[in-house]
């Protein structure tokens, strides 16, 4: 260990290597615990290398450890001393110059040393990054210095003192300048790859580039597996480089810092001459001399003064390009493609030690004209980053050779990389084939980006020509306003689309005046799909330089592959540009044409100077077929940010910059934008820089950049129920600082999680423009339009609406927003006097926001009547019951209140009002989920809402569970939310209920969560949820289907609170071919009681499914909890062909509990064989009990069948063990089975012993068999049967059966068989009667015959066919008169107006019913009252309106109808007996319910109510 301190060796092995390492992490960590130590993976590929070092005199080399004299400060100075002093540079120097060189060396080796001492400090901010290349400078010295031995090998080179230095100092000042601009800007925390809420701007700026690489930050999260190191600090780093080599740094201080300050050194280190000669390290072949861009190495020299003692000139081309080539050809590890990075964080990872160990030790080797790179990679990866690298290096030589002195004809022309190798840790060759790269198909991947695969709609290749064209003007509008304070630049968009004479070619063509483009641009950009011109260095110099000055861009440019999507309309392009900044002062339009992508293509002069802009030409491939540019923008384009045309033939399109242009959608498209009506617009910053809302009376979505597009996540203000796919009521214009950082690959979806925030902070901010617009466009019909699309919204809008005191109108009512809110069915229930609506359409409940079906619940009625005092329809209540009129105040309403107050019928905003059992559904989870989801707020507070709205709740929840598509599948039935299941009127689970374990793993395998994340979903809405076993968690389908009720794999589920019956387990085995013992194990994993192990049923059969399941059918399964009657133990033995005891003991060993007992199993073996001789089958046996006698028709049956006597049959029936009953008659007649048969059918089932009998039954039984009633009735009493104790009619009559029947015209009546005990009803004695055609009197009569009373004391003597109609029995009104009171007069008059007869009339055939009729008082009705008599039902609705079967809506539905003062309808309603007191107790019962009610303390003093 001594040794390998002092670096003397290396251990041999890998055990040793270990040992050393752990000794060392010890001594280590006591300094500092939080050190970070390699792993021992990463130390033993480091021993490894060291021991091929070893050999070679470099001991500790391989380690990537600091050597004795570079690990302090003061030992790197020496070096960088030595390389400046000994620089082959200073040979180089023209005649006559040592005097000023030997001034100037002294001074570099100073700066040297000061450069060292700096550098050094920016390596301790740096100790955590493993790309930090301590030799880099080193490296571009030594091949400077080779270079400069080619130079002076190929002629007479010579050099300026001043250019001496720089070619000397450059290496150094390049690295400590990069050094110490990387560590002041690490400040933003590398290794940090998420979003902050609150970045810096240099902090945001790294965000923006981590965006561009969430492959890299996704693997970076991967580092906890197993299989492979955590990549966070090397993939941190790598992405931090990338961003902060394209930061310019604050050249002009550093050079302050290096000690130059009043020497002759002073003017060599000029900060623009060195800004240029530094950057030519990053700058592209073409882009070294390329005289249109702004830092090119100039052609001419740049003269330096000393301070007029002397001057001096510099060669840019000459010491830029020679800097230059030593770069590459030292090879910077952060410069290297991207395919070392994405070989970090992975398994067989890349190692940042050894890759750095690899550049320091590989060499250039001479070969012929050419050089070639010899290294020896550990990874393949390197293999081919190097190689990579050759080839731009070679690039880099061939565009010095063009363009530099041809004093760099000596140097090399090609690179090669044939000695570019992979190699394992012992330095042996890796073998060629050991690797396998995966590679794109390059002709492949082009037809898919150019295809409708990836833009699906060939169309879009406009938008792209749209986009790039405002980025153009974009480009020159920044550098317009950075270089003059008020900008006069007005950017224009021209797309023509028409048929060239000349050419003879349909073409389509986009024209801007934007910043142009030049040969860089065209080759580097435009013709390279991938890359983007944000990327380009000087595109993010000048950013710096304008975000300094207050200027900002935000560039649309996402993917730099949008120009192959021309090629989707275009074989062939033509481009005529001209950039801005022109060459040497003069524009130079030049012009490409390129025939496919992949070709090469030629850049042209047009020799014309300019105009300033870019002209794009597709030759369309499909002629006058291809996609409209004029129709197309009118789709896609709603706001143009400059002045935009569109011409195709004679149609003309043109956009206002800034101005929303109006579409209304054909309908033959549903995609594109659509806004049209009235249009307010607020812009967020000047001219809307910064985003843009357009307020909107129809249509509305959401654009970026001014065109249509459509965020895939829709939460907050973009919840969309309905699946709209648009927001409603307004435009939101996404762009500057609000534009999405994320869109898709063809632009049309927003890809960003949080857009739904910027579009909600948007329009927050724009609501003052549109509750101020004149003339307004806030309305009622408006706000419930955008309630049907975006209830949150709709909401958003109230809540400010009423904070700013807005009124809205109602049907020409005014009201304060901030008392009423906003209801949508307001419509349909209020000021209904002065609304142009129907009945008929009311009634449906429709209105712009939704449907709601069905009657409103009273508490509703009365909120929204009393939220719009005053009213006529509030008015006219309060005379029926005053008290409504000391309500103070209610709660203001949200639109999405509705939604909460009613179910789910097919689609979310097709609603109905509770009834039934559904009222209980309000009060599931899921409906308060559904409510959180619609309004896009928390599920607490949904609840809360719910509350507020009083109505009921789910319980309590201890966290607040989240509301997304998981938990709203899960709280409802079949994992399918009600809205999203067609034709289900609701399908939440109800809490009260345990959640059955199949509902668990359905939702497993459907959404992929295990099911312990499933359970804790579901207890967090207050469900019971039972623990499975870890093992359940592996379950698949299969086990899904086991746990169906109908093994199916959906609902109903198996429930765990009743046993698993052994018919489902077989019947699972015999359907799905699951194993018997394994399903028993699967159920028990779940927490289901099963009553038989599995061994027992692997022996069943066919025969065992039959006999556990009810008629032997194998269909529906006995209940292992209730006993098994006698009759099926019988009916199985006969069936299945086996013994009593058989039966009996297989069904214990089931589960089953038999009701027949033990002792008795011989007994009943004996009677089921003597029963079969006798004849008895199914259902003999099923009518069998151990605790009742046999009923007596089966005895009867038997008796007959033996031809014996019922007391001898009984006593072989009691031998046999079973019970007879008590009375028989001494012989059996034979009618006697169908007298003891329920239906007289001589068919079970069978009248049970010792049971009354009806009148019915005895008259039906006397028609089958011909006896008269009364002796039918002896028989039954000879059986021990109890008939009515009456007296009988001679002979019964066909009729009888329908006389004394149920009345089936009346379904929805419940029915009990007649009784002498009770009077039979009015109503039934005129529906037999109508029925029958028989005179009410003859129907009374033969009532009577039977013992049947009626409380008529004469019954009239003719049937009129009217005579339903009169009670209230008839088809069209469903109100029957209640004979216990007297007959309502409007009753009176109604009818006698439908049935076209005088009232007096009605009322004498009523009175011979029996009722009682106001007569007398008919004559004191004037034509008002008659009116009011003869109001028509409510259209769907069945009652008459003055019957009040729904008090108050059927008073105000009266009331809507007759324009009379309050209290004289009150009058006039109670003169005809309208039970007003129904009214009052409604609103009594509604009043306390009704959401936010707040009493006046004290009554207010009576005053006269009138109708308003």
């Amino acid at each position: 260990m001594a040794d390998w301190v002092k670096m003397r060796r290396v251990p041999r092995t890998d055990a040793k290597v270990v040992l050393f390492v752990a000794a060392l992490e010890s001594i280590a960590r006591r300094k500092n615990p939080a050190l970070r130590i390699p792993t021992k993976e990463r130390w033993r590929i480091l021993a490894a290398q060291a021991r091929v070092d070893g050999g070679k005199g470099r001991a500790g080399a391989g380690l990537g450890l600091p050597s004795p004299a570079t690990s302090r400060p003061s030992g790197v100075r020496p070096c960088w001393e030595e390389a400046v002093t000994h620089s082959p540079a200073w040979q180089l120097l023209r005649p006559g110059a040592t005097e000023q060189a030997e001034s100037l060396k002294t001074q570099a080796r100073r700066t040297a040393d000061r450069l060292a001492e700096l550098h050094d400090g920016a390596r301790s901010e740096l100790a955590d990054d493993p790309w930090h290349d301590v030799n880099l400078a080193r490296r571009i010295s030594r091949w400077t210095n080779w270079l400069i031995g080619l130079l002076r090998s190929g002629g007479t080179v010579l050099v300026s003192p001043a250019e001496a230095a720089l070619i000397a100092l450059l290496p150094f000042l390049y690295q400590t300048h990069r050094a110490r601009t990387a560590a002041e800007l690490s400040r933003v925390d590398p290794t940090d790859l998420g979003q902050r809420t609150a970045p810096d701007e240099e902090r945001r700026m790294y965000e923006v580039l981590l965006g561009g690489h969430e492959r890299l930050v996704r693997r970076a999260e991967l580092g906890a597996l197993k299989d492979r190191p955590d990549g966070r600090r090397e993939i941190g780093w790598w992405l931090f480089h990338q961003w902060a080599g394209r930061q310019p740094g604050r050249l002009t201080e550093f050079l302050s810092t290096v000690g130059a300050e009043g020497t002759g050194l002073e003017a060599v280190l000029d900060p623009e001459l060195l800004s240029r000669l530094l950057g030519s390290a990053h700058s592209g072949p073409n882009e070294l001399f390329d005289a249109a861009r702004p830092d090119h190495l100039r052609e001419y020299p740049y003269q330096l003064n000393f301070d007029g003692r002397d001057f001096q000139d510099v060669r840019e081309r000459l010491v830029g390009s020679l800097f230059a080539i030593a770069h590459g050809m030292a090879v910077e590890v952060t410069d290297l493609s991207s395919v070392i990075v994405r070989h970090v964080g992975v398994p067989d990872p890349l190692d940042p030690v050894r890759l750095l160990i690899t550049v320091d030790k590989a060499s250039w080797q001479p070969r012929g004209e050419g050089i070639g790179l010899r290294a020896s990679c550990g990874h393949p990866a390197v293999v081919a980053a190097l190689t990579e690298h050759a080839h731009r290096l070679e690039a880099l030589l061939r565009a010095v050779r063009r363009a530099a002195a041809p004093d760099f004809d000596a140097l090399p022309l090609y690179t090669g990389v044939e000695e570019v190798r992979e190699v394992d840790a012992e330095g042996k060759a890796v073998p060629v084939g050991g690797v396998i790269r995966f590679r794109l198909d390059e002709e492949r991947v082009q037809e898919l980006l150019m295809g409708e695969n990836l833009y699906r709609d060939r169309s879009l290749a406009i938008r792209e020509l749209y986009q790039n064209a405002l980025d153009a003007c974009r480009y020159r509008r920044a550098r317009s306003q950075a270089a003059e304070s008020v900008s006069g630049y007005q950017g224009r968009i021209e797309f023509t689309q028409g048929y060239d004479e000349e050419e003879d070619r349909h073409y389509l063509e986009c024209k801007d005046n934007g910043v142009g483009m030049d040969e860089v641009t065209l080759s580097e950009v435009f013709s390279q799909a991938g890359v983007r011109f944000t990327d380009l260095p000087r595109f993010q110099e000048e950013r710096q330089e304008w975000q300094s000055r207050g200027v900002t861009m935000h560039p649309n440019s996402r993917f730099g592959i949008g120009v192959l999507s021309y090629f989707m309309l275009a074989d062939e392009i033509r481009v005529t540009t001209c950039h801005m900044n022109g060459v040497d002062g003069r524009l130079r339009e030049i012009t490409v044409l390129i025939s496919g992508p992949g070709h090469y293509f030629r850049v042209r002069p047009t020799d014309r100077p300019g105009p300033i802009g870019t002209t794009v030409r597709l030759y369309l491939r499909d002629d006058d077929k291809a996609p409209s540019c004029v129709r197309e923008l009118r789709r896609l384009l709603g706001i143009a940010e400059f002045a935009t045309t569109a011409r195709q033939g004679r149609q003309t399109v043109a956009w206002e910059p800034g101005v929303l242009r109006p579409r209304e959608a054909l309908g033959l498209r549903s995609d594109g934008f659509e806004a049209h009506g009235r249009l307010v617009s607020w812009p967020a910053g000047p001219d809307g820089a910064d985003g843009q809302v357009v307020w909107c009376r129809y249509g509305g979505g959401v654009l970026v950049d001014g065109i249509y597009t459509e965020p895939r996540v829709r939460r907050g203000v973009l919840t969309d129920p309905g699946d709209a796919r648009r927001l409603r009521g307004a435009v939101v214009n996404l762009t500057g600082r609000t534009r999405p950082r994320r869109l898709s690959v063809d632009r049309t979806e927003i890809l960003d999680t949080d857009v739904c925030a910027d579009v909600e902070s948007l329009l927050r901010a724009a609501l003052p423009t549109l509750l101020s617009a004149d003339p307004p466009l806030l309305d009622a019909e408006w706000l419930a339009e955008v309630a049907g699309r975006s209830p949150r919204l709709a909401d958003i809008v109230t809540e400010a609406a009423g904070a700013a005191g807005y009124e809205m109108e109602l049907h020409g009512h005014r009201s304060a927003v901030a008392a009423t809110g906003f209801f949508p069915l307001d419509a349909l229930i209020v000021h209904r006097d002065d609304s142009p609506l129907r009945d008929y359409e009311t009634a449906l409940g429709k209105t712009p926001a939704g449907t709601v079906g069905g009657t409103m619940d009273d508490r509703t009625l009365l909120w929204r009547l009393l939220a719009h005092r005053p009213n006529a329809e509030l008015t006219a209540l309060t005379a029926v019951a005053p008290e409504l009129e000391q309500v103070e105040r209610v709660l203001p309403a949200l639109p999405a209140d509705i939604f909460a107050c009613t179910t789910v019928r097919d689609v979310w905003n097709k609603r109905h009002w509770p009834f039934l059992n559904l009222e209980n559904d309000l009060a599931a989870p899921g409906h308060a989920l559904s409510l959180a989801d619609i309004r896009a707020i928390s599920y607490r507070e949904a609840v809360e809402r719910m509350r507020e709205l009083r109505l009921a709740t789910p319980k309590p929840t201890e966290e607040d569970p989240v509301v997304d598509e998981i938990n709203l599948a899960l709280m409802s039935r079949d994992l399918t939310p009600p809205f999203r299941s067609p034709g289900s009127l609701s399908s939440w689970l109800d809490s009260a209920e345990p959640v059955p374990p199949g509902h668990l793993l359905k939702a497993r395998v459907e959404f992929g969560i295990s099911l312990g994340e499933a359970a804790r979903r579901m207890r967090a809405f207050g469900f019971t949820v039972p623990e499975p076993d870890p093992s359940a968690e592996d379950m698949d389908e299969r086990a899904l289907v086991l746990l169906s009720h109908n093994l199916n794999g959906r609902s109903p589920w198996l429930g765990v609170r009743k046993p698993v019956t052994p018919g489902h387990l077989l019947k699972a085995h015999r359907e799905l071919g699951i194993d018997l013992g394994t399903a028993v194990q699967w159920l028990r994993w779940f927490g289901f009681t099963v009553t038989a192990d599995g061994p027992l049923l692997e022996a069943a059969d066919e025969r065992t499914l039959r006999l556990v399941s009810h008629h032997l059918r194998g269909v529906d399964q006995l209940d292992p909890e209730a006993p098994v009657p006698v009759g099926h133990v019988l009916h199985a033995a006969a069936e299945l062909e086996r013994s009593v005891p058989e039966v009996a003991r297989e069904l214990r060993a089931l589960g089953f509990r038999p009701e027949l007992a033990p002792e008795r199993e011989e007994q009943a073996d004996d009677f089921l064989r003597r029963s079969t001789e006798w004849g008895w089958g199914a259902r003999e046996w099923q009518s069998l009990s151990e605790e009742d006698a046999i009923p007596p028709g089966v005895l009867a049956r038997a008796s007959s069948a033996r031809g014996v006597s019922p007391h001898e049959m009984a006593r072989c029936i009691e031998t046999l063990g079973f019970s007879a009953p008590s009375a028989l008659p001494n012989q059996v007649n034979d009618t006697d089975v169908v007298i003891l048969s329920a239906r007289a059918d001589a068919k079970a089932p069978w009248i049970r012993a010792g049971h009354s009998v009806t009148a019915h039954q005895v008259a039906r039984a006397s028609l089958e068999t011909g006896l008269p009633p009364a002796e039918v009735a002896s028989r039954l009493h000879t059986y021990g049967l109890v008939p009515p104790d009456i007296s009988y009619p001679p002979n019964a009559e066909p009729r009888d059966d329908i006389l004394l029947g149920p009345n089936h015209r009346r379904p929805g009546w419940s029915w009990a068989p007649l009784s002498p005990d009770q009077p039979v009803s009015v109503h039934h004695v005129v529906l037999k009667s109508s029925g029958l055609g028989m005179p009410p009197r003859a129907v009374v009569d033969r009532l009577a015959q039977y013992g049947l009373v009626t409380p008529l004391e004469a019954a009239p003597e003719d049937a009129y066919a009217f005579d339903p109609y009169l009670l209230g029995l008839h088809d069209d009104i469903d109100w029957p008169l209640d004979e216990g009171r007297p007959v309502p007069l409007h009753h009176l008059v109604s009818v006698a107006s439908k049935l076209s007869k005088e009232p007096h009339e009605i009322a004498e055939r009523l009175s011979a019913f029996g009722f009682r009729v106001p007569e007398d008082r008919i004559g004191r009705l004037d034509e008002t009252d008659h009116r009011l008599s003869r109001l028509e039902p409510t259209p769907g609705k069945r009652t008459p309106p003055l019957g009040l079967g729904e008090p108050i809506s059927d008073f105000l539905y009266i009331t809507r109808h007759f324009d009379l003062p309050a209290q004289e309808l009150v009058e006039r309603l109670e003169r005809l007996d309208v039970d007003l007191q129904r009214v009052r107790d409604a609103v009594r019962t509604a009043l306390p319910e009704v959401p936010g009610l707040i009493m006046e303390q004290e009554p207010r003093a009576a005053r006269p109510v009138e109708a308003t």
